[in-house]
């Protein structure tokens, strides 16, 4: 039987792109493709060019 991904705390969230469970104070919250996601400071990084990533506002 396989385990199940751990689930996030309190004060914790799962990045949207790794999906690995860091603390809220590790990441922040961005737009991606027109919603709110969090993402953790590597991702933050490592996505900042990607087209999903919009950073205009209506």
């Amino acid at each position: 039987m396989q385990n199940s991904p751990a689930k996030a705390g309190k004060n914790q969230f799962k990045c949207y792109h790794c999906r690995l469970i860091f603390a809220s104070k590790d990441g922040a919250w961005c737009d991606w493709d027109q919603m709110q996601v969090h993402l953790c400071r590597t991702c933050n990084k490592s996505t900042e060019k990607k087209t999903e990533r919009s950073y205009t506002k209506s």
